[in-house]
């Protein structure tokens, strides 16, 4: 178990492969922001499920949706 009450950075500077063999479940109270520098790529075997309250927001030179 991990309990950062005051925070937690982590610095990885090599690859990182993360695998669950269940489910994962995250919950955050606050924003949350990500930048990928390289990219991302995401495979989904099941649904995808994206619930937004306001808006979605994407912003792409090209935006495929197949």
């Amino acid at each position: 178990n991990i309990d950062a009450l005051g925070g937690m950075v982590t610095r990885i500077t090599g690859t990182v492969q993360e695998k669950y063999n269940s489910t994962l479940t995250t919950a955050i109270t606050g924003a949350v922001s990500e930048s990928y520098l390289g990219g991302q790529t995401t495979t989904i075997t099941g649904t995808l499920d994206l619930d937004a309250s306001s808006e979605i927001d994407m912003d792409a030179g090209t935006i495929n949706m197949n």
